[in-house]
């Protein structure tokens, strides 16, 4: 229960700090992303599909 608070402290801190790689960092905490090559894939199909909602490029 605690890691899953974990990642959504880090993804509200993506949107308060506009930081892209404290979303990679929320991907990396999430115990169903195996590896960096992978959470760097979602993030950037994520950026990609939801760009218009995204605070970065």
């Amino acid at each position: 229960m605690r890691n899953q608070a974990n990642i959504q402290d880090l993804t509200v801190e993506v949107v308060l700090k506009k930081a892209k790689n404290n979303a990679l960092q929320a991907l990396l905490t999430d115990p169903v992303v195996n590896s960096l090559t992978q959470a760097a894939q979602i993030l950037n199909d994520l950026c990609k599909l939801q760009a218009e909602y995204l605070p970065f490029e």
